[in-house]
């Protein structure tokens, strides 16, 4: 953990506008304290934690004391989410709402759903943080298929470890792929959004 908040903390020291976000683990966060884990997590610079299997029940100790540290708690709303569930993260997130985009184990996959306009209205109706979709996510038609329903962002994880994993051992091929892909999802992302704004009849 200590390692991992040196490294957040070097980040920052060099990007002081971006955003940066943590998903974790509730045994990582409450083993050595959860005020000293969010007291480090202020003092590296991060914005946000998302404790993956932190039950809503157990959630409010966890978030005082992130808000405490000016840390935004987000949590995730999966596809079987009830309404009242919806009501809870509403009430407790900041910064943004995880919305798992299909059923199934994490990773790069072809055959996403996206069937979560319900959620989505739902988190919208209770002023829950912006939609941000993930799980399986690599590609820039998935990206386009994201904000169309509605997010605000998208979370990438497998497809940019596996990029890593295929070029570990050539850094300069290593960078220009991921410089390649995040650029190919930041103007899917950025181009869909514009369409969606402009198609908006209700958007000035």
């Amino acid at each position: 953990i200590e390692n991992i908040f040196n490294l957040i903390a070097e980040i920052r020291n060099i990007h002081q506008e971006i955003p940066i976000g943590i998903l974790t683990y509730a045994n990582l966060v409450y083993k050595n304290n959860i005020d000293f884990f969010y007291e480090i997590a202020k003092k590296s610079g991060l914005d946000s934690v998302l404790i993956a299997d932190l039950p809503l029940l157990e959630a409010k100790t966890f978030v005082d004391i992130a808000l405490k540290n000016h840390i935004d708690p987000v949590f995730i709303a999966p596809s079987n989410i009830s309404e009242q569930r919806i009501k809870e993260i509403a009430s407790l997130g900041k910064g943004y709402t995880y919305v798992v985009s299909r059923d199934g184990v994490t990773g790069a996959s072809n055959d996403l759903e996206f069937k979560s306009q319900h959620i989505i209205n739902l988190l919208q109706k209770y002023n829950a943080p912006p939609v941000v979709f993930g799980f399986g996510i690599h590609s820039a038609e998935q990206v386009k298929q994201a904000i169309a329903q509605g997010g605000k962002g998208v979370i990438i994880g497998s497809k940019i470890t596996s990029i890593i994993e295929e070029n570990l051992y050539n850094e300069d091929i290593l960078l220009k792929e991921l410089d390649i892909f995040i650029k190919i999802i930041n103007q899917a992302a950025i181009f869909h959004h514009l369409h969606v704004q402009q198609s908006d009849p209700l958007n000035h």
